[in-house]
């Protein structure tokens, strides 16, 4: 057995997430938590390095500072490898993942969700920072609606994290560097490709949200996802990221296309684990209105009053969280990003 499949299988007994590996050192994150795994073994450290470091990895790193890439280990486990250049030498980051697609009920994942898998077309953007589970969250969408609809399913990714398949679905998984040059070219290219939903792995510039966004408006169910932390700054994230002689234009476009926006973050439950704590934003003609006229610091007082809507705020959820005994108030404020608000839910 290699040592990387040993780290792996150490990994995976522990229920661990992540292993990163900078030598002589690997630490394991477990429950979002990092831990030391092996200390001071730069031998076996560096055999664990050499074992990940394909020929596309070195040259990737040798002309640039990282590479990604996934692979299958096992029937059960498959891993997303993040290799970077560090002052002190080559570092991974590695996530395991499963083989198959958790179910929504298994990720506790809200109903809302569901209903969003069943627009015709739009954009649903999955929000939060790195590791809260937006991958896995777009992952089950994509099974979702290819076990209920079928259809042509293109998906563009960095790496193909979930090796996604039904047998009533068409699914084209894309990835950038191997696939396609980058995310904008291979959107322009999926809408040639005659697909019913396209599934974007990350909106990180122009003009990628520019292509989700004329996608979407062509009539296709657009998921993707950001990084950002609430349902207002995803809408004001892709706002921004255009000059401002065109961002009447773009809200404009947004506030016709937009679906619905479902911010996540996983926190650690007093029993151990962690649950999602989740914010969601339903696109009812009132949130088209103020995406469109610019005033979206009132979609907080949307998020309060929607709940007929499947719209909560983080908060509402992480309050709900704390009342139930799940979680500390102690670890919800630490996630909270209106401390203030929870507060005054959890004293009422």
């Amino acid at each position: 057995m290699t040592v990387i499949n040993q780290m792996i299988a150490e990994a995976e007994k522990q229920g661990c997430s992540d292993i990163h590996i900078t030598v002589p050192d690997a630490h394991f994150r477990k429950d979002g938590r990092l831990f030391i795994a092996v200390r001071n073994q730069p031998d076996l450290m560096a055999r664990a390095m050499a074992e990940l470091m394909t020929d596309a990895a070195k040259d990737a790193l040798t002309r640039g500072g990282s590479f990604d890439y996934c692979f299958s280990v096992s029937k059960s486990t498959r891993l997303r490898v993040h290799l970077y250049r560090t002052q002190s030498g080559t570092a991974a980051a590695i996530r395991l993942l499963p083989m198959t697609v958790p179910a929504f009920d298994v990720l506790g994942l809200p109903d809302i969700l569901k209903k969003l898998t069943r627009l015709p077309s739009g954009l649903v953007i999955i929000a939060g920072p790195t590791g809260s589970g937006k991958s896995t969250t777009l992952a089950a969408m994509i099974s979702a609606i290819a076990a209920r609809d079928g259809g042509h399913i293109v998906t563009i990714e960095e790496p193909v994290e979930y090796l996604l398949s039904h047998p009533y679905a068409l699914v084209h998984q894309r990835e950038i560097g191997t696939d396609a040059d980058g995310f904008a070219t291979a959107l322009i290219d999926a809408l040639r490709e005659d697909p019913d939903v396209i599934m974007v792995g990350e909106m990180r510039d122009r003009q990628t949200i520019q292509s989700a966004l004329t996608a979407a408006e062509t009539g296709h169910l657009v998921l993707s996802t950001l990084h950002t932390t609430s349902a207002a700054e995803s809408i004001e994230r892709i706002v921004d990221v255009f000059p401002a002689e065109g961002q009447r234009q773009i809200r404009t476009q947004l506030s016709t296309v937009i679906g619905g926006v479902f911010c996540q973050r996983l926190i650690p439950m007093k029993s151990g684990g962690r649950t999602p704590a989740h914010e969601v934003l339903v696109a009812t003609s009132a949130v088209r209105s103020m995406i469109r006229e610019g005033q979206t610091h009132q979609i907080a007082s949307v998020l309060q009053t929607g709940r007929d809507k499947g719209m909560h705020t983080l908060s509402a959820h992480l309050a709900s969280l704390v009342r139930s005994g799940a979680v500390t108030r102690e670890t919800a404020m630490r996630f909270a990003y209106d401390t203030d608000g929870l507060s005054r839910l959890l004293d009422e």
